[in-house]
């Protein structure tokens, strides 16, 4: 499947990461997809499950190290506990919902978007899943980014919101 009309060059997180001052680095035991911890000089380090280095994984590696370096832009001094950082905590933790919607604006942009929708004309599954080919990331993350913008009236003109 080619996405039809739209061109992209998706952000890329692990030049982000260096910009950002952020090591990563994969660690075989970890048992969250990714942790953030900020060192004593505040250098920022991201812990990346190990198999999320493999090619297979690559669109989940994008989003798990964009949510990280969420926390990292966002959230200096702000204590996360490491199990609260799971998708079905973005609803009960305002730093998670943060950091995910950080990763989100920069990974699938809502310009990217509103731009779909007018040259598509809707979105749908096909749709959801050309935005995930075209921004190399996750159908599941693409739906749940079009939810909560749907949801936040994000994708209303700006007359409407």
């Amino acid at each position: 499947m080619k996405p039809r009309g739209l061109r992209l060059s998706p952000w890329d997180p692990d030049q982000a990461a260096l910009d950002l001052g952020a090591d990563v680095s994969y660690w075989a035991r970890l048992p969250w997809l990714g942790v953030y911890g900020r060192a004593d000089d505040g250098r920022g380090e991201i812990g990346l499950r190990a198999d999320l280095a493999s090619p297979a994984m690559e669109p989940l590696r994008r989003v798990v190290l964009a949510h990280e370096l969420g926390h990292h832009a966002l959230h200096i001094g702000v204590y996360v506990r490491p199990f609260e950082c799971r998708r079905v905590d973005l609803v009960a933790s305002h730093a998670e919902a943060q950091a995910e919607r950080w990763a989100a604006a920069r990974l699938v942009p809502v310009s990217l978007v509103r731009e779909a929708l007018v040259a598509w004309g809707a979105l749908g599954q096909e749709e959801m899943s050309e935005l995930a080919e075209l921004t190399h990331t996750p159908e599941a993350f693409v739906g749940w980014w079009l939810g909560d913008l749907m949801q936040r009236g994000a994708l209303l003109p700006p007359h409407l919101r």
